[in-house]
């Protein structure tokens, strides 16, 4: 099962803030457009809120995990290390 992550709307308005809400929770964005309105016509912090979402929260697609067991492919990276002349055979 795929983990549940906050990202940004592509059904988006202004920013894709709220359809993002709205897709993370399960709901219908015009409520969550509704909600996040009166929140900033009677106390002002929906505004505020918002803008910190527009710029942390990422765009849709964007965030992928990485596997958390790799498989292995077989391309082992091997180095070679050239024996270099030491100082005590060079005065020989």
């Amino acid at each position: 099962m795929a983990e549940k992550r906050l990202t940004k709307s592509k059904d988006k308005k202004i920013f894709g803030v709220c359809g993002g809400v709205a897709e993370y929770f399960g709901i219908d964005a015009t409520a969550i457009r509704l909600i996040w309105a009166l929140s900033i016509l009677l106390w002002g912090t929906g505004l505020w809120l918002y803008i910190l979402l527009a710029i942390i929260m990422p765009e849709p697609g964007t965030t992928t995990d990485a596997p958390k067991n790799a498989p292995d492919d077989g391309d082992d990276i091997v180095v070679e290390v050239a024996d270099a002349p030491r100082e005590e055979d060079e005065k020989k």
